[in-house]
């Protein structure tokens, strides 16, 4: 299953420092990130990581 995180940083900020911690943070594994999408806009800067998760096996 996928899975996606958005994070934001102004410009003083290191946005892949801010990438990095939200992975720690979530505990998501490097293997797991299928992509990360960097966007700068006026002052802020964002990031889109997709990512994906075990499937539990549960019934829908």
């Amino acid at each position: 299953m996928k899975r996606t995180k958005l994070v934001y940083a102004t410009r003083q900020e290191d946005i892949r420092e801010k990438v990095a911690e939200t992975l720690k943070k979530y505990h998501i594994p490097e293997e797991d990130v299928l992509d990360v999408r960097y966007q700068i806009k006026d002052s802020n800067q964002s990031a889109l990581i997709l990512y994906t998760v075990p499937d539990q096996g549960g019934t829908h």
